[in-house]
């Protein structure tokens, strides 16, 4: 890897945090604290695809310039 690509990889993971964190506060601040187990599943899934997208629109981008 090249040293421009591995930033690259770095700020997409920045940034699809930062999404995920996001979704995540929102939905704290819909549901409350009653669904400890259930939040934290659906925190690893949320993180996950939010991660798998960015990735794919990262890639559509890269490959339109």
């Amino acid at each position: 890897m090249k040293q421009h690509s591995i930033i690259k990889w770095i700020w997409k993971r920045v940034l699809s945090v930062v999404v995920a964190t996001a979704v995540f506060s929102l939905l704290d601040w819909i549901f409350g604290d009653g669904i400890n187990l259930m939040y934290n599943v659906v925190r690893a899934i949320v993180l996950l695809f939010s991660i798998w997208l960015f990735d794919k629109l990262y890639q559509l981008y890269d490959r339109r310039n």
